[in-house]
């Protein structure tokens, strides 16, 4: 019996060995893996944080294109404006010269200009011409 019973524990101790070994290969395997998704984890991190900060590059240059392009806009308007007002005052300037006067203005203007031979200058009748 003694010899039946050294079997068993002999099977016994191979099937606890086998598990051990089983066991231990499962560890190790379970570990590696553990590793390479972690480093693939960090790799994914680092890609989406790449990812996220040249999205945030590209939304702070669409933000400061589109200020400039405001001011650029805000500047052409006060030009149209300023070029409105001066405008506005020549001609009231004009309007209020004398007869005498617009036509020296416009002598003056004429006299620096070249002429072929036959164009004709034609004045309007009264001052309220403009």
């Amino acid at each position: 019996m003694d010899a039946v019973l050294n079997i068993k524990e002999r099977i016994l101790e191979d099937a606890r060995e086998e598990a051990d070994r089983i066991i231990a290969n499962a560890r190790d395997r379970a570990t590696k893996i553990i590793e390479e998704k972690k480093i693939e984890a960090e790799s994914i991190k680092a890609q989406s944080l790449a990812k996220d900060l040249e999205i945030g590059k590209e939304q702070s240059r669409r933000m400061l294109s589109s200020a400039h392009m405001d001011i650029k806009k805000r500047e052409l308007e006060v030009k149209l404006a300023l070029i409105d007002e001066a405008f506005e005052h020549v001609l009231l300037k004009i309007r209020q010269m004398s007869e005498s006067e617009y036509d020296d203005l416009i002598l003056n203007m004429l006299d620096g200009l070249s002429f072929e031979g036959d164009e004709q200058i034609i004045f309007p009748q009264r001052p309220g011409r403009v």
